[in-house]
């Protein structure tokens, strides 16, 4: 058995020229930004970054901060950000919106989080479904939800949050446990294309 450690060492060596320190900027509003020092992989999507992210004790990171690539115009004298949406995070690397190899933002995202019309669809054992219209904060958890909900009589513990997905283009659900529901913000099943969550019975 040969040991080809030339092409080991030129993995190895690829491994740790991705594994580099990034400044995270955090913009929460015009006059705020907060930065830090992380040590972040470049060819990670944004889905794996920001589970890094999340373990780092000294940024305080929510869905409502959105990862935003910074685009120049009119002869870069002026720019905008360019947030990417939280469902499409796994769509983007790390390097593709970095500044400079090594500056990341993140922005609050410019949709109001808070007091955000939603329609709740129940769907039954059979085909029949129940929809209506709620106000919910996006960045509450479901648990939180739950309590909202059943205070106008929409859910119950028979009914289940649901999380839509699509299989081979055949729609989906899955169901999250009762128990899991504190893990889980809404803005993580919503249906962002129209603003809506599902329940199923169960």
């Amino acid at each position: 058995m040969t040991f080809d450690l030339t092409n080991l060492l030129s993995e190895v060596k690829k491994i740790l020229s991705n594994n580099v320190m990034i400044t995270v900027t955090i913009i929460r509003n015009l006059s705020s930004r907060e930065t830090t020092l992380v040590r972040l992989n470049l060819t990670d999507y944004l889905s794996t970054i920001r589970k890094e992210l999340e373990k780092d004790c000294t940024i305080d990171i929510d869905n409502a901060l959105l990862f935003s690539k910074k685009s120049f115009s009119n002869n870069n004298e002026n720019y905008e950000f360019i947030e990417i949406a939280l469902e499409k995070e796994e769509s983007f690397r790390l390097n593709e919106i970095v500044e400079n190899g090594d500056i990341l933002y993140l922005k609050k995202s410019s949709i109001n989080w808070n007091n955000v019309n939603i329609t709740v669809v129940t769907m039954g054992n059979s085909s029949s479904q129940e929809s209506k219209l709620v106000n919910l904060n996006l960045t509450d958890n479901l648990s939180i939800i739950r309590k909202e909900l059943e205070k106008n009589d929409t859910i119950d513990d028979t009914l289940s949050f649901s999380r839509k997905y699509f299989n081979n283009d055949i729609e989906k659900f899955a169901e999250i446990a009762l128990e899991s529901e504190e893990g889980f913000c809404l803005v993580d099943i919503i249906d962002k294309s129209n603003h809506v969550i599902h329940n199923h019975r169960h």
